[in-house]
């Protein structure tokens, strides 16, 4: 402020201390009035702190309830696959359980036709010696 008023009286602009007084107040006034606008600025610099604060804060509410629907969603996706694997293995099992129940099937049938076939030997020679016996007793009877 005074450096202002020396160079303002080299130049020859003051002409009397009356001049530089009304300076050195028009100057004190500027300063209250930029400490206001100061003030002034400080209070926007709040407010829009304060609003993007704010908005910040809803983003981040925003983001958090998409996490947890995302989240909501992975574990139902995870679950749908667990059941169809099981539904696979299931399906597998089956399959596997059909094809034994056919092999058995197979060999009873198989058994049952090697056992009869091995009934028709029996029978031939038990009828066989049925037919020795028969005739036996036949001769016997009639040789008598």
């Amino acid at each position: 402020m005074y450096g202002l008023l020396i160079i303002l009286s080299r130049c020859g602009l003051l002409n009397s201390d009356t001049d530089s007084k009304f300076i050195t107040l028009l100057f004190l006034s500027n300063k209250d009035k930029r400490a206001g606008v100061h003030k002034l600025t400080l209070w926007h610099e709040i407010e829009d702190l304060q609003k993007k604060k704010a908005e910040l804060e809803f983003q981040l509410r925003s983001l958090e309830e998409k996490e947890k629907t995302l989240e909501e969603r992975a574990r139902l996706l995870e679950e749908k696959l667990a059941i169809k694997e099981l539904e696979q293995k299931l399906r597998i099992k089956t399959e596997s359980i059909e094809k034994l129940e056919s092999r058995i099937g197979e060999l009873e049938q198989r058994l049952n036709l090697s056992a009869e076939v091995a009934a028709v030997p029996e029978l031939e020679r038990q009828t066989n010696n049925t037919q020795s016996e028969n005739s036996y007793h036949l001769r016997k009877l009639f040789s008598e």
